[in-house]
């Protein structure tokens, strides 16, 4: 896209306007932070699977007029603000779906090969490949336990080698 500054800063408007649940929880967890910074220093974020991510030493530089953590005890501080909170959040759900469904597979006894961010590739007998390829997506649309109603979708294909 070749977009003009005033272009960039109007398409960023309307998101805000037509996504006022997003750009709400964007402002909840801005005011989460900020109370992190004020009271205990520390924030922690539950994830749909139970595990939780942690914010340790959460500040607020009025200089810069904005907060900052650190994601490792003695680690380095790093901006931190609603929206990226979302995003870590919505991150760390996705790759928790992920991790579920590769051990749902190796323990259902297919070979995984390798994965690649939302990909996995699997390695089985010619003669068992498409048959395989199904029980792939079977396992791949079952949400996890801690999520039922997820709605997943898959796309799969046999080949003899890596495509993307």
């Amino acid at each position: 896209l070749d977009l003009s500054p005033d272009e960039c800063r109007q398409t960023v408007k309307d998101f805000r306007k037509r996504n006022p649940r997003i750009t709400g929880l964007w402002r909840r967890f801005d005011q989460a932070i900020a109370e992190a910074a004020r009271t205990d220093k520390h924030f922690e974020m539950e994830l749909p699977s139970g595990r939780v991510i942690q914010y340790f030493d959460v500040g607020y530089d009025p200089a810069g007029r904005k907060y900052s953590a650190c994601t490792e005890r003695g680690g380095e501080r790093e901006g931190i603000y609603g929206a990226k909170l979302v995003e870590n959040l919505v991150q760390g759900t996705a790759r928790e779906v992920f991790a579920d469904i590769l051990l749902r597979l190796r323990d259902t006894g297919i070979e995984i090969v390798f994965h690649v961010h939302d990909e996995v590739i699997c390695h089985a007998p010619a003669d068992r490949a498409e048959e395989v390829r199904r029980e792939i997506e079977e396992i791949m649309r079952t949400p996890p336990a801690w999520m039922k109603r997820l709605p997943l979708a898959v796309e799969s294909a046999v080949s003899g080698r890596y495509t993307k």
